[in-house]
């Protein structure tokens, strides 16, 4: 399962659910990406070859965070060899922090 995003918006903040970053990332020719959510910014790994335009891609995922009513979001596009994983041996593809991704009664 993938974490839902709570995001900096106009309002305060606003819910990304992970297929808005499915709709750009899974369209990009990389061996596997994920993208972490840090306090300050979104940090996004990609398994990717070296000629990779990440400039574009931060573009395409701004463009498509920003249509979800995310805003003033720094973006981290970085080019990996291996994604990291979990102590489980899992490589989760949104993460992300936990105190911003709890349940609204």
């Amino acid at each position: 399962m993938e974490d839902v995003l709570v995001l900096p918006s106009a309002g305060g903040t606003v819910r990304v659910h992970p297929n808005v970053l499915h709709g750009v990332l899974d369209d990009v020719a990389v061996a596997g990406w994920q993208v972490i959510q840090e306090r300050t910014a979104l940090r996004v790994l990609v398994a990717a070859p070296s000629n990779l335009d990440t400039a574009g891609l931060a573009t395409r995922l701004r463009v498509a965070l920003e249509g979800a009513g995310a805003t003033h979001l720094p973006l981290d596009v970085r080019q990996v060899q291996v994604l990291p994983r979990t102590a489980l041996g899992r490589t989760p593809l949104v993460r992300a922090l936990p105190e911003l991704n709890q349940p609204t009664s």
